[in-house]
């Protein structure tokens, strides 16, 4: 492939990055450094070109120096339902992680073209990807990430939903299942 192709094939992608993504990622708080040699110690950011072991990931997202989610950016008129399959390699792939949640060693990816955004949270094994507005503020992420996800499952194993608390409408809803 030859050098020409390439910029021409990355050209729709920087657009949809300059115009869309990188105001996109400003308006949810984080701040997107372009130029950048390591990972500032203090402060939220969004690193362009993320190295992993297969390759740079075009965003990761940075809070105190700590990697907590990726991001894969695409064209504005590509699908990117798809793309999160490319966040997650990148996710497996990170070179110096502050986090290990079994293969994957950052807890959040995102794939966009500026107008769609999914989003998964990679921490569960059954996780799946869902549709969002746009990128969460670092605040969310954090305080997701300090959830303990164990905790609400085993709730509900010690708390059944008991009948006394359904109303008759509900019951027979229930039944019909």
């Amino acid at each position: 492939m030859s050098n020409n192709y390439r910029k021409y094939r990355q050209k729709p992608e920087k657009k949809s990055r300059n115009k869309k993504i990188d105001p996109a990622l400003n308006n949810s708080g984080w701040s997107v450094l372009k130029a950048w040699k390591e990972i500032p110690p203090k402060g939220k950011y969004a690193l362009y070109e993320y190295p992993t072991k297969s390759g740079p990931v075009d965003y990761a997202l940075v809070v105190d120096g700590n990697v907590i989610g990726l991001v894969e950016a695409k064209k504005e008129n590509e699908e990117i339902y798809g793309v999160l399959t490319q966040a997650k390699r990148y996710a497996r792939d990170l070179e110096k992680p502050s986090f290990d949640f079994g293969e994957f060693k950052v807890p959040f990816i995102y794939s966009t073209n500026g107008k769609t955004f999914y989003f998964q949270d990679l921490r569960k094994e059954d996780s799946r990807s869902k549709k969002v507005l746009t990128f969460h503020i670092p605040e969310a992420l954090i305080e997701n990430l300090e959830k303990d996800l164990t905790k609400a499952p085993l709730w509900l194993v010690d708390n059944p939903i008991k009948e006394s608390y359904m109303s008759n409408k509900e019951k027979n809803s229930y039944s019909l299942r």
